[in-house]
C-alpha cells in the first residue's frame, strides 16, 4: 500500500485527507481516498481515525467498489501502524465496460 495524506492540525488536533493505491501481485491496482481526525501528544506522536472508499480500480479492479474505517499510529517520522477494516464488491470487476 502507498498512500499520500495532508494533515491540518492545530493545538494537536485537526484533520488528515489522502489517497491510497494498493498494488497487488499480478500488477492490478485498486486506489480511493480517506478522511480521518488526528490527535498528536506532546512528544509528537500522532494518531487518526478516520473513513475509507474506494474510488477505482484497474484490471480485476476496474469497477470495484467499497468502503470503510482505519486507525492508524505514526511510531516515528516515516513508520506507521495501522488497521483497515470494511468491505469490497468485485462482483463487476471482470465484465466489459
Amino acid at each position: 500500500m502507498t498512500y499520500c495524506a495532508t494533515s491540518d492540525t492545530i493545538a494537536g488536533k485537526g484533520t488528515q485527507r489522502g489517497y491510497f493505491v494498493n498494488e497487488h501481485p499480478n500488477g492490478d491496482r485498486d486506489y480511493g481516498t480517506f478522511e480521518g481526525k488526528v490527535t498528536t501528544t506532546d512528544n509528537g506522536a500522532a494518531s487518526v481515525e478516520g473513513s475509507w472508499q474506494l474510488t477505482g480500480g484497474t484490471g480485476m479492479f476496474t469497477r470495484i467498489k467499497g468502503n470503510g474505517a482505519f486507525k492508524a499510529r505514526m511510531t516515528s517520522p516515516v513508520d506507521v501502524e495501522g488497521s483497515w477494516t470494511g468491505s469490497y464488491d468485485l462482483s463487476a470487476g471482470n465484465l466489459p465496460a
